[in-house]
């Protein structure tokens, strides 16, 4: 009875840990992000919508201002436990660079964001 008990408790426990493991193409997909390759000394003043969809979807608008960004503004990030991912725009205003840190626990909605931003920086002109 104890044996049966143990076996079903740990069926419960690694069964659903190892397909999310295994199967997930979330995780592969994140992992695959690229960060774009911005020149934030060169952007040219304006608004620009990007996108990112990686199983997380995240829509940004990012202002430049006299060739900095001055602003993001999250319009959509479809999450639930990757919220604390939202802080990271602040760090790329701040830094004015892609090559910022994760959030810890929320990586995959840190990258998500950060391609979102990268790819409306992209439309700048002088972006690229």
């Amino acid at each position: 009875m104890r044996t049966r008990t143990l076996a079903a408790l740990l069926s419960l426990v690694f069964v659903p840990f190892a397909q999310s493991c295994q199967g997930s193409s979330f995780w592969r997909e994140a992992l695959n992000i690229d960060r774009a390759t911005v020149d934030f000394t060169a952007l040219r003043d304006g608004e620009y919508i990007g996108e990112c969809d990686r199983g997380v979807k995240a829509r940004v608008r990012v202002f430049v201002l006299a060739s900095r960004v001055a602003e993001i503004e999250i319009l959509e990030h479809g999450t639930v436990f990757g919220k604390k991912a939202e802080g990271i725009v602040d760090t790329i205003v701040e830094l004015q660079t892609l090559d910022v840190d994760t959030v810890s626990g929320a990586t995959l909605s840190s990258l998500v964001l950060l391609e979102a931003v990268g790819d409306a920086l992209e439309q700048s002109p002088n972006g690229h």
